[in-house]
């Protein structure tokens, strides 16, 4: 085995070059979540380059988001499967960068998506190419392309997330190839939930209010946020009110006023909670006169603690040791919502945040090292290779 794990590390440093151009090739292709003609771009380059390799493809058709994929190193079906995720769409409209969309120093590469996701796209085929050429027959490795992760599966009703769960299915472990930071992996997430609520108030005249006739829907909704934004729900539950709108007039008393609610919930029971609160506060009336009607939205389910990713890290963080002398932590309780919890909540031990190092995610100042391309390759290999040997 130990003659295997070199040969794979030695595919990787020849395969690197080509995989940093491989990377820069896809973030030149604007794929906001919104743009499904950008991301299907991203996924048609993709099945492009990777056709010469033979893998077993399922490409399933998506009606507002970007398709999704999976390709497979399909060695047996007796064999067992390990999974790995990556994500083609980004948060970034086009236009947001000058040209040229990707620039690099010596050390970095910045760009829309160099560390998130398409980072973590070209790290797992470079995995799965290294494998492939020095023959690696003891499991299938499967790479699952997401659209639509970036705005919590919306787009395709979840139907992105049914998906990579159904291609999931049965695998022995699951590397959700999310940029990490430093040295930490995830081992566990909050999930989010939004709250959209809608007031109805009743328009009228500013003036009317000298007599004492005023129900407004911006005043209704000001006790609201108040109250929400005040709720200490220490480690478990936070909540946000980020975004407001309302009104037509400054001179007429506002009939509509609606705000989001971002919930932040540790667990299962945490989404419960936050939805009882956040109805007790709807069905409150402040103004008299108004009306409120609350939609909820579950954009990531919680990632929660396992005994069973707890396992696999500790493997993973004892290869870490062994091949690279360098220790792995853990990051337990991510404030962001991945798509590692869907797995995670079918039984598959799961690990988020196994792709490439980088910074600055979300802004224009994006960035991943170049050097984790490689380190991070070699890790997952070497992990696979430790994950067969005990089965």
């Amino acid at each position: 085995m130990e003659k295997d794990i070199i040969k794979a590390f030695e595919q990787v440093d020849s395969l690197e070059k080509t995989y940093l151009e491989y990377l820069k090739e896809l973030c030149l292709i604007n794929s906001k979540s919104e743009d499904k003609q950008g991301v299907d771009r991203v996924l048609e380059t993709i099945l492009e380059r990777e056709k010469s390799k033979e893998y077993c493809v399922v490409r399933k058709a998506m009606e507002n988001a970007g398709d999704v994929a999976s390709l497979t190193l399909l060695n047996g079906e007796e064999l067992p499967t390990i999974c790995l995720s990556a994500h083609m769409d980004t948060v970034f409209p086009k236009g947001t960068f000058s040209d040229p969309m990707v620039t690099e120093d010596e050390e970095k590469m910045y760009g829309p998506g160099v560390a998130d996701d398409k980072g973590g796209i070209v790290l797992g085929f470079l995995v799965m190419e290294a494998l492939k050429k020095i023959g690696f027959n003891k499991a299938n490795v499967k790479m699952i392309l997401q659209s639509d992760e970036e705005i919590g599966s919306v787009y395709s009703d979840k139907k992105t997330l049914e998906f990579m769960c159904e291609e999931a299915k049965g695998s022995i472990a699951f590397f959700n190839l999310e940029s990490p930071a430093d040295n930490h992996l995830t081992v566990s997430r909050y999930g989010i939930l939004n709250a959209e609520i809608e007031i109805k108030g009743q328009a009228a005249h500013a003036a009317s209010k000298l007599s004492g006739k005023s129900v407004s829907a911006i005043k209704e909704a000001a006790e609201k946020i108040i109250e929400i934004e005040e709720y200490n729900g220490g480690t478990n539950l936070s909540f946000v009110v980020g975004k407001i709108q309302g009104g037509t007039a400054a001179n007429i008393i506002p009939e509509n006023c609606k705000f989001t609610v971002d919930c932040r919930v540790k667990s299962k029971e945490d989404v419960e909670k936050a939805k009882e609160f956040i109805l007790s506060v709807a069905n409150k009336q402040y103004v008299e006169g108004t009306s409120s009607n609350v939609e909820f939205n579950l954009n990531h389910m919680p990632f929660e603690a396992n005994e069973k990713t707890d396992r696999l890290f500790d493997m993973m963080n004892e290869v870490s040791k062994k091949y690279f002398d360098e220790e792995l932590f853990r990051l337990e309780y991510s404030g962001g919502g991945a798509d590692s919890a869907y797995p995670s909540a079918i039984g598959i031990p799961t690990i988020c945040s196994a792709g490439l190092r980088g910074a600055k995610l979300h802004t224009t100042h994006e960035y991943m090292i170049k050097t984790s391309l490689a380190q991070s390759a070699k890790r997952l290999i070497a992990t696979i290779f430790e994950l067969v040997k005990n089965q």
